[in-house]
């Protein structure tokens, strides 16, 4: 019996893997091919041995040892704001009117006004101290520095890594496998017109590699390591806690809360990052700030200030705001499905088996990092819309046809919408982490951050629409989630339970 089920498991896998290669013959599109290319001196190649030949010089030169030293030298200079003076601080209470909602700390104006010259030498050293610490916006603001590597994975160094393994206290037996794996490498390029002659390698860890990823995670935190990063007061205080830098493999980001921190930052890496052998590419580095930044410049070149960035697939906004993310998650997701265009319209493929593709095709693309959105009502109607479309597109139902999406979902019967999908997927995310003693996703979902939020309408925050959807408050839900399988079952309960805003 045990037999016959494992042979019922290997034949319903392979019939996957067999139907998603299918799907990805039909979807394919097609890819324009380079017929020249260009060489040092910008003349265009034409033969293709020529073309080969100069891949296979290019690439080896890329990954040579490079022997020569790296300028770290920044000549910015840092501009100091001038002192506030009396006569400003005299203007600014003749200019508050009178009669007016003290703030928290609950003195009017008018007791200012009253006091004269004595109130200048109280306000004057307060406001010179908020003025040089917090009294610019412009040091208040959150600062994150999106870096990028030139080429990381090929600079690796073989020597400098097996160094850093034995000084992260790596097993001796395990660099000697890894030194193995990696001598007398060679590597060719893959043309068009075929493989160019192989050459020696000496340099780099292997694309595609599952090792290589730990091998660069171990490359860059011995280099975070000797930047201090930990020991150094830069960076953003969550619930107590200074959080300067978030790491996944090469993409890493920096977080301060004024310009001066942030290039602290970034020069230590700079210099610790070029002893190991890796360069700052300041061209594709970026910046998001929440308020104005002025020219920062690394070794003469400006970075780059914009409003959002795409990091590990997900667009960051400046101030934080998630609609802009998920329109575009909807258009990738629309894409997706218009790729499906000749499964949907093909008469010999069900209606459930056109379901199930969507499932697996479409609809993930949209909920990628879903686990982060803070969705409001506009977000919510536009989710439940392209729900709606993908549904009328299996089928086939066009837009000027008079049916109602109720009659639509009547024949499709999915178990839950995509919004409700989301929402699953949100809650299992913050039982996860809830669960977990103590960890930087725990500080970064529950901390705290000093000041106050501003007066008038508050933005919804994540951890509201969590509370909101499971109707009770955030100590109750620490409890809830400590037993899995009543997490899971409220969990479902909920999902189950939502409606679409259009229905």
């Amino acid at each position: 019996m045990v037999n016959v089920n494992k042979s019922k498991t290997t034949i319903e896998k392979e019939r996957q893997e067999t139907f998603s290669k299918k799907i990805d013959e039909i979807t394919r599109t097609f890819h324009a091919k380079i017929g020249t290319i260009k060489d040092k001196q910008g003349r265009d190649l034409m033969e293709k041995e020529d073309i080969k030949k100069w891949w296979r010089e290019y690439t080896e030169e890329l990954y040579k040892k490079d022997t020569q030293s790296i300028d770290e030298n920044d000549g910015s200079t840092i501009e100091l704001e001038p002192d506030i003076l009396e006569s400003e601080i005299k203007w600014a209470l003749e200019c508050i009117a009178n009669n007016k909602t003290p703030g928290i700390d609950e003195i009017p104006a008018e007791l200012f006004k009253i006091l004269g010259d004595d109130a200048m030498k109280i306000l004057l050293p307060i406001c010179q101290q908020i003025w040089k610490k917090q009294g610019n916006f412009k040091k208040i603001s959150n600062y994150l520095c999106f870096i990028d590597y030139t080429k990381a994975f090929d600079c690796v160094d073989h020597n400098e890594l097996w160094t850093i393994l034995n000084n992260m206290g790596v097993p001796k037996h395990i660099i000697c496998l890894l030194k193995n794996l990696y001598t007398d490498q060679e590597a060719t390029v893959r043309t068009e017109y075929g493989l160019t002659e192989w050459f020696k390698n000496k340099k780099e860890v292997r694309q595609g590699c599952i090792l290589s990823p730990c091998l660069f995670n171990l490359y860059a935190e011995y280099i975070m390591r000797n930047a201090e990063l930990d020991e150094t007061e830069a960076g953003i205080k969550i619930s107590g806690r200074n959080i300067n830098n978030l790491r996944y493999a090469d993409d890493t980001t920096f977080m301060a809360e004024n310009e001066d921190d942030l290039k602290t930052l970034l020069m230590k890496v700079k210099e610790e990052s070029a002893k190991a052998g890796l360069l700052l590419n300041i061209k594709k580095t970026k910046i998001v700030s929440t308020g104005t930044v002025n020219m920062i410049q690394i070794d003469g070149e400006e970075i780059e200030v914009v409003p959002d960035f795409i990091f590990l697939g997900s667009k960051i906004h400046r101030d934080g705001d998630c609609s802009n993310e998920i329109k575009r998650r909807l258009l990738l997701g629309r894409k997706a499905m218009m790729n499906l265009e000749k499964i949907l319209k093909c008469r010999d493929i069900t209606l459930s088996t056109k379901v199930r593709i969507a499932n697996a095709m479409v609809f993930p693309v949209v909920t990628y990092g879903c686990e982060s959105w803070t969705i409001k009502k506009a977000d919510r109607r536009k989710i439940d819309a392209f729900e709606l479309w993908c549904r009328r597109k299996l089928l086939r139902t066009p837009w000027a046809a008079r049916r109602t999406n109720r009659s639509i979902l009547d024949v499709v019967k999915p178990d839950f919408s995509l919004e409700a999908l989301i929402m699953k997927l949100k809650l299992k995310y913050f039982g996860h982490i809830m669960r977990r003693q103590d960890s930087l996703e725990k500080t970064l979902m529950l901390g705290k951050l000093e000041g106050n939020r501003k007066r008038g309408r508050q933005k919804i925050r994540w951890l509201d629409t969590i509370t909101d959807v499971m109707d009770t408050n955030l100590q109750e839900l620490k409890e809830m989630v400590t037993d899995r399988q009543a997490w899971r079952n409220s969990v479902y309960r909920v999902t189950k339970s939502r409606t679409r805003l259009n229905d």
